[in-house]
């Protein structure tokens, strides 16, 4: 018997509509998401069920997105965990400073979210596209 194992990847973000994004395109590409609004919540999430992946807005209030990539180069439990910065503002230089793995920029379309789970080695079910 074959076990399938579904991809966890965390959403850290603010806004409802692009968590509704989000949940489409890891339905479609056969992966589980869950949300956290507050870095606060992400870590108790982290802690409780760590994922495979991090999809983080780097422009969260108070500059929490860019606190949290430096929490992660420091902190053991998060270091394995690679970190998807997405955001509005192009500043790849900066995200990859400071510790993000992957960086994308909004609008983010489907095959951008495929590339940027695969640069990060999260291995997604075989399953044909729907």
């Amino acid at each position: 018997m074959c076990t399938i194992t579904i991809p966890l990847i965390l959403l850290i973000d603010n806004s409802l509509d692009f968590a509704y994004l989000i949940d489409r395109y890891g339905a479609k590409s056969g992966c589980r998401i869950d949300h956290a609004t507050t870095i606060e919540g992400a870590l108790a999430k982290i802690k409780h069920n760590p994922p495979e992946a991090l999809l983080l807005n780097l422009m969260l209030p108070s500059n929490s997105g860019w606190q949290l990539l430096q929490l992660a180069k420091c902190d053991e439990s998060l270091k394995r965990i690679p970190i998807i910065g997405f955001s509005s503002i192009r500043d790849e230089a900066r995200a990859r400073v400071e510790g993000a793995d992957y960086c994308l920029w909004k609008p983010i379309m489907y095959d951008d979210f495929l590339s940027a789970l695969e640069a990060v080695g999260v291995k997604r079910p075989v399953a044909p596209d729907r």
